[in-house]
């Protein structure tokens, strides 16, 4: 009798130690939920986090270096400016026709074929004196290639009036298929009884 006693004691205490792991299996599921609730509430913490790093990144200009330009569409000015308009004036048929059969008459001069002296009236003394010193220069090569010259034309002429008694001239001139370029100045002189353009500048390109 004493021994089944003694094992009923020990069965039963046997089956109340074997509780308390129930119990521990209870709070370790319970640690895991509590875990489990910590990271997802963690994680959507970090989620938030860095929604609202990016809302704030998108929010500054995007501007990266000293020359970079800012993606802000740029402030409408507040009055347009317009470049003024000026019209063209007409060109001179009759002063154009001039300034050419001037330029063909240095041409000639310069050729031999005219005398010098018939451009006294439309040429400025200074002018005069240049042409003569370039005939001598002319004369003394020629005299070197006994060939006479071919006669040079004029090809187009354009005239620029800077102001009303002032006309800037530049031909094309044309000798042996070789082109040249002439410019002169001309100034309507109102001094004298016959008013007239003269030439106050001439020059050879």
């Amino acid at each position: 009798m004493t021994t089944d006693t003694t094992h009923t004691r020990d069965a039963n205490a046997t089956s109340l130690h074997t509780v308390p792991p129930a119990t521990h299996r209870g709070s370790r599921r319970a640690r895991r939920r509590t875990v489990t609730e910590d990271g997802t509430a963690n994680q959507k913490g970090v989620q938030e986090t860095r929604v609202r790093e990016r809302a704030v990144q998108w929010s500054l200009p995007l501007v990266e270096g000293s020359l970079a330009l800012s993606a802000e569409p740029p402030a409408s000015p507040v009055a347009e400016t317009r470049p003024r308009l000026s019209l063209v004036p007409a060109p001179d048929r009759e002063l154009e026709q001039r300034a050419g059969r001037f330029v063909q008459a240095v041409l000639e001069v310069t050729a031999g074929t005219r005398s010098l002296q018939q451009l006294t009236r439309v040429v400025r003394p200074d002018v005069y004196e240049e042409m003569q010193h370039r005939l001598t220069v002319l004369s003394r090569v020629r005299g070197r290639d006994p060939r006479v010259p071919s006669a040079a034309r004029v090809a187009s002429v354009r005239v620029y009036k800077p102001r009303d008694d002032v006309a800037e001239v530049t031909a094309r001139v044309v000798r042996d298929g070789r082109s040249r370029a002439v410019a002169a100045r001309l100034e309507h002189d109102t001094d004298r009884r016959d008013p007239t353009w003269v030439c106050t500048a001439l020059c050879w390109v």
